[in-house]
């Protein structure tokens, strides 16, 4: 039995699946994140406790933010400062008996739709929007995956503002005093050229057939997803407008990804 977890901004995911080959999951659950380092950790030892029917084979771990130390350390996690500096693989390792790896979360679940899920065979660009943006762009070399993880949320749109920061989740609902799923179309008017706009200026170094976009925002808001995809006919004028899709692996695509890390 192999653990996939999800380290998220608004919440933490975790799975057990049954093997390698052709994964299925076999129980889930997911909690709010406390952002209390500690305590979280205590929540996912309790979970995969719960979870683990079986012996463990290995358990994999997506960060939402930047890993050094061959992937075992925290260095930055923007939405999670309480995480900042913390050596999660080793912690997990003191735990568990199996090998315990990490990665990026965003790049984790590009990697899981890529081998689970809708992106497969095909190279993709794939964006989380969620409580921040994430991305990372596929391709393939060889029948091989060649990933290369970069962060959209970060570059700076308009009013020398971080993209993130106006039409993430944690922007939109510091921006607006809500959630995007409670959002009025006229919010929506606001937030959908600015990210349109930062989808471009992603193209246009990064051109694609193909965008796939996760995260709760997309998730539950797809219908904005294929919206975006008709403002960019007005922005990206150098290459041809992608075709856009929603994760198939939806909120568990990370989870999947994880499975990756043992193979």
């Amino acid at each position: 039995m192999y653990i996939g977890i999800d380290v998220g901004g608004t919440n933490i995911k975790i799975a057990s699946f049954d093997g390698l080959s052709n994964p299925k999951i076999v129980e889930f659950e997911k909690f709010d994140v406390n952002n209390d380092y500690k305590l979280d950790l205590k929540n996912i030892l309790h979970t995969v406790d719960k979870l683990s029917s079986e012996e463990l084979k290995g358990v994999g771990i997506g960060i939402p933010g930047t890993l050094e130390d061959e992937n075992k350390e925290v260095v930055i996690c923007p939405n999670l400062l309480d995480w900042n500096g913390r050596k999660i693989v080793h912690d997990l390792e003191n735990e568990f008996t199996c090998p315990v790896k990490a990665e990026n979360d965003t790049t984790l679940a590009a990697i899981g739709e890529a081998t689970y899920g809708g992106g497969r065979d095909q190279e993709f660009v794939f964006f989380i929007w969620g409580t921040a943006i994430g991305g990372t762009e596929i391709k393939l070399s060889g029948g091989k995956l060649v990933v290369d993880r970069f962060e959209p949320g970060h570059q700076i749109v308009e009013g020398g503002k971080e993209l993130e920061a106006i039409v993430g989740g944690a922007g939109i609902k510091r921006n607006f005093g809500k959630g995007a799923e409670d959002l009025e179309e006229e919010n929506w008017n606001k937030i959908l050229p600015v990210m349109a706009k930062g989808i471009t200026n992603v193209l246009v170094v990064r051109p694609t057939k193909l965008v796939i976009f996760g995260g709760g925002v997309a998730l539950n808001k797809s219908e904005k997803v294929y919206r975006l995809r008709s403002l960019l006919k007005d922005y990206l004028k150098i290459y041809p407008v992608p075709k856009f899709k929603i994760s198939s692996l939806g909120e568990h695509a990370a989870l999947f990804g994880a499975l990756t890390l043992f193979e």
